[in-house]
């Protein structure tokens, strides 16, 4: 019997996106050179109670940085919806413009 060529399939369609989601995310970290130590598990387990509602829409969750400058870890990254973090985005740079 003939061997099929190509990556094994993977479990289920959910592990999939995840998958992919875990390293996009990575990869842009390093695209940026920015730091990353987030596991796959951190990622996860982060990531656990948004899953269904993550994305750049309206009420959807992203993840982001506490602190821009100190990289992707565990103690610094939180899930926040895209009208949170635009928010807080704009307070930090509105206090560092005085």
């Amino acid at each position: 019997m003939k061997r099929k060529m190509g990556r094994p399939p993977y479990p289920d369609r959910a592990y999939a996106a995840r998958s992919v989601a875990y390293n996009r995310a990575r990869s842009q970290a390093r695209y940026r050179d920015e730091e990353w130590s987030l596991t796959r598990q951190d990622f996860e387990e982060l990531w656990a109670p948004y899953w269904e509602n993550r994305g750049r829409c309206k009420g959807q969750y992203s993840m982001r940085q506490i602190d821009r400058y100190l990289g992707w870890h565990l103690w610094n990254v939180e899930i926040k919806t895209k009208e949170e973090t635009v928010r807080l985005q704009k307070e930090i740079d509105f206090e560092n413009i005085k």
